[in-house]
């Protein structure tokens, strides 16, 4: 939830705004930051010690003043200084713009450096970026602090103080254009690796999608659920995922007021879902999966994300409820078909480990006779009763290995060339030919016959091994694993010119992989 993963490039390329049909003429930096000031010095409320005692003057000024601060167009054109110093370095640009269109917007630059292969324009109170000619990124050389806080306030007090309503549907325009120019500019730092900043531009766009005055002024039609999505994206990039949280959650509310506009709808789950996993939150990784499949009509991508989620919490049954509802929504799918296969092979494993304790305890009754701590008729009873609890384990354990297979087979019947599932069934006979020869150990020594019998079954269920195993290693030659696995199985039946072989083999990969480590 690492989504863990998100491909942005194109699409984020595609959101660039390009308004460079009507080139504007940038007043100075400097001049915008003085205006700027005498904005700010005729905000603040005249003192009589201004006026040197003159309480007519100051009288007069005061009475000036409060006409001001009261009038809706003050605040517009403070609202619009601060936008203009946000915007002055990008204004009219995006990201890929030739240096060529920007020469002649912009003109040339007061001077050129370089930094490795990108070359920077310095402008006055501003920098353009560019590599292989192309706009990568834009900066001022002179931030200001609570440039963006001082731009809101603004808009804000001129729509509050404007009785006539007049002022309303100006702001809204101002507003869109910071909107689109924060989510550029988050674009920009994306793609320059400067996550933070990134979050940080997106989070004031959305700041401005959310302001009550903007209610029914997206003249664009950007829908603001998309906008939640990759914010939170450039939050998982930031790693900042309780942010993720936020703008998810947004996304998912969104949504289910608008069904109609309803962005990533699985999504929004399947990656509020991981973030929690990230957080270690696993009961609200599982109730947001959950709420996904409501919200979803069982979505078989939830539904094998929530096979997932109890595969890591160790509950193999739950795991294959949704994993076969995700086989019903597809069939065909032979990795699933493969999954549900890997679930009753472990059903067998534990059958399995539990012949092993068995095993484990009869092993310390026969360590206990032999320190006379046990009689021998006391073992043998013991002996008996635990072959006879290890026999019956059989039964269940083969119908899983049966119903892997069949799985297993279902897969390549699928995809002929599938390895995992090649590897699996080889896997199967060799695991059960291991367990037959370590349960052995409980038969009485004085019966021969029967031991014999066994080890030649074992040696059966490795011949079987053996064609899947070696199929898989034509899959994939270099696996390693595979190679041991088989050269046990020819040591088992008798095969030592395959033994010498392969181990031959292994070394020749084991030691060019390690002459590509550097």
């Amino acid at each position: 939830m690492k989504i863990k993963n998100f491909v942005l490039v194109a699409v984020l390329l595609a959101f660039q705004v390009s308004l460079m049909a009507q080139p504007t003429v940038q007043k100075p930096f400097a001049s915008i930051k003085g205006a700027l000031d005498k904005i700010e010095a005729s905000k603040k409320e005249p003192q009589l010690s201004d006026f040197g005692g003159n309480e007519k003057k100051f009288l007069k000024a005061k009475d000036k003043h409060a006409e001001q601060i009261a009038d809706p167009s003050f605040w517009f054109e403070r609202g619009e200084a601060f936008k203009n110093v946000e915007m002055y370095a990008g204004d009219n640009l995006g990201l890929g713009v030739s240096s060529a269109s920007v020469g002649i917007l912009r003109g040339n630059p007061k001077t050129k450096t370089t930094e490795g292969s990108v070359e920077i324009w310095n402008y006055e109170g501003y920098f353009l970026a560019f590599e292989e000619a192309k706009l990568k990124k834009w900066g001022l050389t002179e931030p200001m602090d609570g440039a963006f806080a001082n731009m809101v306030e603004s808009y804000n007090n001129s729509v509050e103080k404007d009785a006539k309503g007049k002022m309303k549907s100006k702001v809204q325009k101002s507003l869109v254009l910071a909107r689109n120019y924060y989510r550029n500019e988050g674009i920009m730092f994306y793609f320059d690796k400067q996550f933070d900043k990134a979050l940080k531009a997106y989070e004031q766009a959305l700041y401005i999608f959310e302001m009550p005055i903007m209610a029914g002024s997206d003249t664009l039609g950007y829908n603001i659920g998309e906008q939640y999505y990759y914010a939170a994206a450039f939050a998982e990039a930031a790693t900042d995922p309780e942010k993720s949280v936020i703008f998810y959650s947004k996304l998912i509310e969104y949504n289910k007021a608008n069904p109609t506009r309803a962005y990533e709808p699985v999504k929004a789950y399947r990656f509020l879902a991981n973030t929690y996993k990230t957080l270690e939150k696993r009961d609200l990784q599982e109730k947001t999966l959950l709420d996904g499949l409501v919200a979803n009509g069982d979505d078989k991508d939830l539904m094998i994300d929530m096979t997932q989620y109890y595969l890591d919490s160790q509950n193999s049954e739950k795991a294959l409820e949704f994993l076969k509802r995700a086989l019903e929504k597809d069939p065909n799918n032979y990795v699933y078909i493969f999954v549900k296969g890997t679930l009753y092979d472990s059903f067998k494993q534990l059958e399995y480990n539990k012949m092993d304790l068995i095993r484990q305890e009869v092993s310390k009754a026969d360590s206990l006779r032999r320190e006379n701590k046990m009689t021998k008729d006391e073992f043998t009873k013991l002996r008996d009763a635990k072959t006879l609890e290890a026999n019956a384990l059989w039964v269940p354990a083969d119908q899983n290995m049966d119903l892997a297979i069949t799985d297993y087979n279902a897969s390549l019947a699928i995809e002929p060339d599938y390895f995992n599932a090649k590897y699996n069934i080889g896997a199967v006979y060799y695991n059960k030919a291991a367990q037959i020869i370590k349960m052995a150990e409980l038969i009485p020594t004085t019966d021969v016959k029967k031991y014999d019998e066994q080890m030649n079954i074992s040696k059966e269920l490795f011949e079987k091994a053996r064609p899947f195993l070696e199929e898989a290693s034509v899959i994939e030659p270099n696996n390693v694993s595979t190679l041991q696995t088989l050269s046990t199985i020819y040591a088992k039946l008798g095969m030592y010119d395959k033994v010498k072989e392969l181990k031959a083999r292994i070394t020749e990969i084991e030691n060019s992989n390690s002459g590509q480590i550097k």
